[in-house]
């Protein structure tokens, strides 16, 4: 029970910070979960069960409402991003590269690289080396990134994400 109240704790300590407190914010994960890894990115509002049970990879990016019910070890890889909105459920492993769209409960296993969405989330198709953002927008990488190329990105994102589970 004291871990339990640790971790909420702890999450909403983590949630009233500004994400400029980024200081702040890292000690609080490190306290919170049981490792993090190196450049991983979290907006809050964020909620741990435990925290003690979940390992978070490097270089991961979790959009706000980002739940965890960590009853069972939770296991991210590394340079995974969620949307906005997703609970992982106790005893997942997601594997590195993937990408959980808002609103997806994960109730299983995601294997690497992939984009998995849903209530329960499921596994709609790899990611590949199309995916790569500076392949699917050469604007970034010739650094004339503006308003209309941001809008850009959002129609194609929206388009993509559509397709991706069309398809």
């Amino acid at each position: 029970m004291a871990r339990k109240l640790k971790a909420h704790r702890l999450s909403q300590e983590f949630s009233n910070l500004y994400k400029e407190d980024a200081q702040a914010r890292q000690e609080i994960l490190e306290k919170l979960v049981e490792s993090v890894g190196e450049g991983t990115f979290m907006l809050g509002p964020i909620r741990f069960h435990y925290g003690c049970h979940t390992c978070i990879g490097a270089h991961c990016f979790m959009n706000f409402n980002f739940t965890v019910q960590d009853d069972a070890r939770v296991t991210i890889g590394d340079y995974c991003n969620f949307g906005p909105n997703v609970v992982v459920c106790p005893g997942v492993t997601i594997g590195d590269n993937c990408v959980i769209g808002a609103g997806s409960v994960v109730t299983r296993d995601i294997p690497a690289n992939t984009f998995a969405a849903g209530a329960p989330a499921r596994g709609f198709r790899p990611i590949t080396e199309q995916d790569d953002i500076a392949k699917l927008f050469p604007e970034l990488r010739q650094g004339r990134f503006s308003a209309n190329i941001a809008r850009s990105i959002c129609s194609k994102s929206l388009v993509w994400g559509y397709s991706a589970m069309s398809g």
